[in-house]
């Protein structure tokens, strides 16, 4: 499985558009991504959460302009941001597109990132209460 997995990964790595990520952090772990082109047009946008010493990375609100969508930025988006990061890409709430988008993703990551199966806002929300209420070492 290593081989072909390193194989696939890197012919679908190939197809995907170069995208640059400008990370904006939102305080409480909270971060905003605008994702932009190799010319630098802003496509899309999502958030996440990463919790200091988890190794899951929480995706939610994927959302790409109209005439950049079916383009593969999204993908190039979540996979840039789970090598920068090496951390598990798990999506909060997936609607909408997001229904045939994490899916998808979930069928070719590998070697290089892992996408977990998706939580629900509340399950966030009591994750990251759980943090604050922990004491500390």
């Amino acid at each position: 499985m290593g081989t072909l997995a390193l194989w696939f990964e890197a012919c679908v790595r190939w197809r995907l558009p170069r995208v640059s990520l400008k990370e904006t952090p939102l305080g409480d772990q909270e971060y905003h991504y605008l994702i932009s082109d190799q010319g630098g047009t802003a496509v899309g946008e999502f958030a996440t959460t990463m919790l200091p010493g988890d190794s899951i990375i929480y995706v939610r609100g994927i959302q790409v302009k109209g005439q950049y969508q079916c383009r593969r930025f999204a993908t190039a988006a979540v996979f840039k941001l789970a090598r920068q990061h090496g951390r598990q890409l798990v999506p909060v709430k997936e609607t909408g597109t997001g229904k045939h988008f994490w899916p998808r993703l979930r069928k070719w990551a590998g070697i290089s990132f892992l996408v977990g199966e998706k939580i629900e806002q509340q399950e966030l929300r009591d994750i990251v209460a759980s943090r604050h209420s922990a004491p500390s070492p």
